[in-house]
């Protein structure tokens, strides 16, 4: 199983999670559960997708089924 700990996107990826999270926090209440909902999920599916591609030896079809663009 391949490690992702250690790389510098996982790493940014859940900075950017808990970053939301307490941003969030602040939010009035209509957004809170609005919007901060919605930036919140997709701020953990992007670490998701980080573990995901990592686990592949293949990350293009993993990267490009969620919109992502690779260059080759």
């Amino acid at each position: 199983m391949a490690r992702y700990e250690n790389l510098p996107i996982y790493r940014k990826a859940v900075e950017l999670v808990v970053l939301l999270e307490n941003a969030v926090r602040d939010f009035p209440r209509y957004h809170k559960y609005a919007l901060g909902a919605d930036l919140r999920n997709q701020a953990r599916e992007l670490a998701v997708l980080v573990i995901a591609a990592n686990s592949r030896r293949d990350k293009v079809p993993v990267l490009t089924r969620y919109g992502i663009r690779v260059k080759k």
